[in-house]
């Protein structure tokens, strides 16, 4: 099933690239001291707070490159988007975002309540999350009016 138009599939490509940008750089930033942080150093935004802070690792993994990877999905699951794509790729991306969504809301009480910092970097990923969200939803067939 085709998408509502090749507009809103490249917005799609188009953020989910740039998410991929901002992810890695962040995942480098978490492994290497030599990368320079970007970001205000003092007050509510005070980015090395956050990205250093013990919620910015998950598992063992930096919570960036775990972005890293959402983001690399979701770019793939776009690609496939389009005429050919198969029927179940729209039901699952909108998941996929849907799933990025709810992290997104958990980081962000994260960001706020408990380091009570805002990493810059991080809002500007979870305002694309955000985007892809809304994307999704309206490349799904479910949003199309009847023909």
């Amino acid at each position: 099933m085709a998408d509502q138009g090749p507009g809103l599939r490249r917005a799609a490509l188009l953020l989910s690239g740039l998410g991929l940008l901002i992810a890695a750089y962040l995942t480098v930033l978490h492994y290497s001291a030599a990368v320079p942080l970007v970001c205000s150093q003092s007050g509510l935004v005070n980015c090395e707070r956050v990205i250093t802070s013990p919620q910015s690792v998950w598992f063992g993994a930096p919570v960036a490159g775990v972005g890293f990877a959402w983001f690399a999905v979701t770019l793939v699951w776009w690609l496939r988007s389009g005429p050919q794509a198969p029927p179940w790729l729209a039901g699952v991306r909108l998941g996929w975002a849907a799933l990025g969504a709810v992290t997104v809301v958990y980081l962000v009480y994260v960001e706020l309540v408990e380091l009570r910092h805002l990493c810059l970097w991080c809002s500007a990923l979870h305002v694309i999350i955000l985007a892809l969200l809304v994307l999704s939803i309206g490349a799904h067939p479910s949003a199309r009016p009847p023909s």
